[in-house]
């Protein structure tokens, strides 16, 4: 069921990303060029599992290294940490998680010459207070605009599949700065 469940996920992130692709044209082309990236934000993550459930507010860093490399298509590599979460709920210790850190691909294409559209495809390894570490799959969608040459703010939610029946669904808004 786990694995149908992804596959269906999978499934509808590459359709949305080939349907928002055929909007993309070569004119976008001189955007950002491929170069290193560091940034941070906020979200609400819900963790859940057998019916219960977490509501928390995480700090993430990041960083990472992409650009456009053709014809509007956007490709990136990054590491991320979420560094804190501040309790919303106590409705389940359980599913609190203290930190987590993984590493994304996130292949996107420019909607116009300074929004860029995105997946976020990734792994990601998570510390629960209750728990020990787990592993988990992440997927997502997102977009992200610039605000000036060096600087943008992104929004995106992300799915992630933990091993067993833990999920979580996060929802975040974040800045950052490009080098170069």
């Amino acid at each position: 069921m786990l694995k149908k469940m992804i596959a269906k996920k999978l499934l509808m992130t590459g359709a949305l990303f080939i349907a928002v692709s055929s909007v993309a044209s070569a004119a976008f082309a001189a955007a950002a060029a491929p170069a290193p990236y560091v940034g941070g934000g906020l979200g609400l993550t819900v963790n859940s599992s057998h019916g219960s459930s977490y509501r928390g507010v995480p700090l993430t860093i990041f960083g990472g290294y992409g650009g456009v490399v053709s014809n509007g298509f956007y490709m990136a590599g990054e590491v991320f940490a979420d560094v804190v979460t501040a309790d919303l709920n106590n409705s389940s210790s359980q599913l609190s998680s203290s930190y987590a850190y993984g590493i994304s691909f996130i292949p996107g294409v420019m909607l116009s010459q300074d929004t860029l559209g995105f997946v976020r495809l990734g792994l990601q390894d998570a510390h629960f207070k209750h728990r020990s570490s787990k592993d988990g799959v992440e997927l997502g969608l997102g977009m992200q605009t610039a605000i000036n040459p060096s600087w943008d703010v992104r929004g995106e939610y992300d799915y992630i599949q933990y091993n067993g029946s833990l999920k979580s669904d996060r929802f975040g808004l974040g800045m950052l700065y490009h080098f170069g």
